[in-house]
């Protein structure tokens, strides 16, 4: 009888921690506009400024739904262009010596497809999730909860403003970097969306200065993108 009291117990704290995630992630989707409208994204276009160890770089962003992906930046006078079309992946880069596209790797083309419109819907149905709860960070309350990607089991922690009920850091692991936080800031009333249009990144909990930050401006949502533009060029 003991044993059997103990497994309900365990039973109904896990089912109030399932309801709690969907809670916070349901109070997220209506603090950035709501389901339907996120749903309603098809595609994003914003200027980026970016600053990483005292470089400065310009450049643009083309996001199309589901995951594709297409930027150019410009870096000491070198303009770098990649591209993800949701399947396959390209990258030119001048600085190499080769003016020539070459196709990412098969860890940048992961990384590819956990990117895009469709990570602003934290999709449960393709994550595990564990509440971790109060948790504090640079220096504030948070409420934290750990999402591990099913298909590739890459783990990342995020963190939920208590009182906006945004999105405010992402913590991963990084194997040369050591912890890894994206604070995101400065949200933007983009269409009656929420966008944030600060990203900054921190190692290791060293908050004072941040290993490279972007500033997005200009967004547009919605705008046609032909899906030429995210293939790799010379390839039909």
């Amino acid at each position: 009888m003991k044993n059997i009291t103990i497994l309900l117990l365990v039973f109904a704290a896990q089912f109030s921690f399932a309801q709690s995630t969907d809670k916070v992630v349901d109070q997220y989707l209506s603090a950035m506009g709501g389901k339907s409208k996120l749903e309603g994204v098809k595609s994003m276009i914003a200027s980026v400024e970016i600053n990483t160890m005292g470089a400065d770089m310009q450049g643009k962003v083309w996001y199309k739904d589901p995951n594709k992906q297409y930027s150019e930046i410009t870096v000491m006078g070198s303009r770098i262009v990649s591209g993800f079309d949701g399947e396959k992946g390209w990258m030119i880069n001048p600085m190499t010596g080769s003016s020539a596209p070459i196709d990412m790797t098969d860890d940048q083309i992961a990384d590819s497809r956990k990117k895009g419109l469709r990570d602003m819907m934290l999709d449960l149905d393709g994550y595990q999730t564990e509440m971790i709860g109060d948790k504090s960070l640079n220096g504030q309350t948070y409420t934290a909860i750990a999402f591990t990607d099913k298909s590739t089991q890459t783990k990342v922690v995020k963190y939920f403003d208590p009182k906006t009920h945004l999105l405010a850091y992402d913590e991963t692991e990084n194997g040369i970097l050591g912890k890894v936080y994206v604070h995101y800031n400065d949200y933007k009333d983009i269409n009656g969306l929420k966008i944030a249009a600060q990203l900054d990144s921190y190692v290791d909990g060293n908050f004072e200065t941040p290993m490279m930050s972007m500033k997005l401006t200009d967004i547009k949502l919605n705008e046609k993108i032909d899906d030429s533009r995210f293939k790799k060029p010379g390839v039909n």
